[in-house]
């Protein structure tokens, strides 16, 4: 077999553009090594890829194109085409692999999409097989529905014995910059990207230290050496085409390590987290929308300066920490708060001497805490008297002048700052165990009262308005829940004998009416803004910072157009949820902690809800569906999911793959899952975790 031997170009004939360019004068027989093999209009982005990574260097094997476009009807083990292959190639078995000019681009990978054919012995398989392959576009427009099938070029190569995969120049569903993931399997790249088996995940550093393998022991585990050396390799290709890189890889049987295949990562890349661990957990009660700018700086940065307020006074953490970690970030108008200062998760130390330090800091702290055990109760209640003092003593906002306003939000700020330090503070001192007394109770028991004697939300507001503590702060009103259907059963007497539970209940009833009172402050400027024809509409108010806006009423600047700031607001209200935890890479985009978790894998797509279909014929918008194994035919039901579970495969399964380009929520390798969700149930599918969790139970089986 030869590996470099050319020959003269066969015929020439006229190829059709595949974009529209007018015919194009080519051979019907492309090298790799060729320069018109650069050419992805003639060759496809599969083998022009090839053609830049061996001119770069990069491991690659030999081989050569049937053009776009080149007359492949009726070819025969004789066919002068035929002989031109055996020509450069040699006598022995050889694979005919698509390449299609709509494949391997940055927006679109197609994984997967047109057909390839592997293990050809003689010149009657390969002319079968060559003839197959260019003709697989027709499948592709049939599945999808377009009149104008995707043009394919055949890639045709040795093939080559081994083991070998699929890396990834990032994490590919995090897109975590610093992590690369392969997987291989003794049965090669296609076993791999078809799902058929899961095979072993190396997750590496970018030197290609391995961190975990995990998967089936049937696949093939790499070498440290190996590894390090398929790290080069990726990182090598994604310099040279100016992205991270999917790479399908072979390890030959004498070791050789070849790049088969090279195309940009369609996963977002989200660069190294760094930093502490966030989640919106804690906060998720108070925050359950996304908040809008000016909800921001009126409500969030309050609670961050209080919480920090709190830490510093209990001495719960360190002044340089105080200093450098934000505690309570935003990530597209969601709220996040540091998970490792506030719920536990404190990294693990390795030196005694830090471990001695931390406990020495809790001892201070508590002795601290303890001196104002005492006043902390008396301190409490006198910031409950003052603030109902200054909430009764606010009256009327219509006399009040823009400035006053702005003067009054601004206040607002101050008093919600002093609100939450001081909750917070109570809270160190409240007992874990018994019943407590909660304002969510107490709402609860209000609001089921004023429906019984037929109030409306704001009658019922006006007259308890504890029932504020059911919902969240937002600047276009509140909802009142709807379904409570009886009274809950009677607090117990000792809910109320924690007196330090009972006065952390009041400073949050204090912080949600006090909120509230913003929000009537701000609505009442937006309407002042209006009728001055500063603004448009009221809504575009929430759009401005605080500061923002203060300037606009001091006449120091000129509001954003209502358009843009309509869109700001658009932009924040569609943000997607957060991941349970997560840390920030070096752009402030969430990248997932400890993504892997879960009873299956996340392959990316978000998290959906959506009835659970078994049949791709059942497979109606919106619907789950749920199979035993990732294969090809389902390609073309993908998307119109809103989830996708497989009991098999890998995230790197073109399937996977497909699924995580066009957003669904994907989850593979979930033992039995077929036979735990069952037809009909509603589940939520979340492609970050691996979880599947039934929301409804489906109907019996048939």
């Amino acid at each position: 077999m030869s590996h470099t031997a050319m020959s003269t170009p066969s015929p020439e004939p006229d190829c059709p553009s595949p974009r529209g360019r007018g015919p194009v004068r080519t051979q019907a027989l492309v090298p790799l090594a060729d320069p018109l093999a650069g050419d992805a209009e003639v060759v496809g982005g599969k083998a022009a890829a090839l053609h830049r990574a061996a001119a770069a260097g990069l491991p690659t094997l030999p081989g050569v194109v049937v053009a776009v476009g080149a007359p492949v009807s009726g070819l025969t083990p004789t066919s002068p085409l035929i002989a031109e292959i055996r020509r450069h190639l040699g006598d022995g078995p050889l694979i005919a692999r698509s390449s299609s000019p709509a494949e391997d681009t940055a927006e679109h990978s197609m994984a997967g999409r047109f057909l390839s054919v592997g293990s050809l012995p003689d010149d009657a398989a390969l002319a079968a097989a060559v003839e197959s392959v260019a003709r697989s576009g027709e499948q592709v427009a049939e599945q999808d529905g377009i009149a104008v099938a995707p043009p394919v070029a055949v890639l045709v190569q040795p093939m080559v014995d081994g083991v070998g995969g699929v890396c990834f120049g990032i994490e590919p569903v995090s897109g975590r910059s610093d992590r690369l993931v392969a997987v291989c399997s003794e049965e090669g790249p296609d076993a791999v990207v078809s799902g058929r088996v899961e095979g072993m995940r190396h997750l590496l550093d970018r030197d290609g230290r391995i961190l975990r393998v995990d998967g089936s022991e049937e696949g093939g585990r790499l070498s440290r050496a190996v590894c390090a050396e398929l790290a080069a390799m990726v990182l090598r290709a994604g310099e040279l085409f100016g992205s991270p890189q999917d790479v399908e890889f072979l390890l030959a049987t004498d070791g050789t390590l070849h790049l088969l295949q090279s195309r940009p990562v369609t996963t977002e890349v989200r660069g190294a987290p760094v930093g502490p661990v966030y989640g919106s957990g804690p906060v998720a009660e108070t925050f359950p929308d996304p908040l809008h700018p000016l909800e921001e700086t009126l409500w969030v940065e309050p609670l961050r300066e209080g919480l920090r307020d709190a830490l510093r006074l209990a001495a719960m953490a360190s002044h340089r920490e105080l200093a450098e970690r934000p505690l309570i970030v935003s990530v597209a108008g969601r709220v996040a708060i540091d998970l490792e200062l506030t719920a536990g998760e404190r990294p693990g130390r390795r030196w005694g001497w830090l471990w001695f330090k931390d406990y020495s800091r809790r001892a201070w702290g508590t002795w601290r805490v303890g001196r104002l055990r005492g006043a902390l109760a008396a301190i409490a209640r006198d910031v409950v008297q003052d603030t109902d003092g200054l909430l009764g003593d606010v009256g009327l906002l219509e006399p009040l002048s823009e400035r006053q306003l702005v003067g009054l939000l601004d206040r607002s700020r101050d008093l919600l700052r002093s609100l939450h330090a001081h909750e917070i503070l109570m809270g160190f001192l409240v007992s874990g165990e018994g019943a407590r007394l909660t304002g969510v109770s107490v709402a609860m028991r209000s609001l089921i009262a004023g429906r019984r004697d037929g109030l409306s939300d704001d009658e019922i507001i006006a007259r308890t308005p504890v029932v504020l503590a059911l919902t969240g702060p937002r600047l276009d009103g509140v909802t009142l829940p709807r379904h409570l259907d009886a009274l809950a059963p009677p607090l117990p007497p000792e809910a109320v004998d924690d007196e330090a539970a009972v006065l952390r209940e009041a400073l949050r009833l204090r912080v949600r009416w006090v909120q509230e009172l913003t929000v009537r402050a701000a609505h009442r400027l937006g309407e002042r803004l209006v009728a001055a024809g500063r603004i448009d509409d009221v809504e575009a108010i929430a759009a401005l910072h605080f500061d923002e806006l203060a300037e606009v009423v001091a006449g120091t600047a000129v509001p954003a157009p209502s358009r843009f700031l309509r869109d700001r607001n658009r932009s924040i209200d569609e943000a997607p949820a957060l991941p349970a935890r997560f840390r920030l890479d070096a752009e402030g985009r969430p990248v997932p902690v400890d993504a892997a978790s879960g009873d299956g894998t996340g392959a990316g797509g978000g998290k959906a809800q959506g009835r659970v279909v078994h049949d791709p014929a059942d497979a109606e918008p919106g619907t789950v569906l749920v199979v035993r194994h990732l294969v090809p035919e389902l390609s073309a039901v993908v998307p119109r999911l809103s989830g996708l579970v497989a009991e098999s495969g890998s995230p790197l399964a073109h399937l996977a793959i497909l699924a995580r380009e066009a957003g669904v929520a994907t989850v593979v390798g979930s033992p039995g899952a077929t036979a735990r969700l069952d037809e009909g149930a509603v589940v939520e599918v979340d492609g970050t975790t691996g979880a599947v969790t039934i929301l409804r139970e489906g109907g019996e089986r048939s």
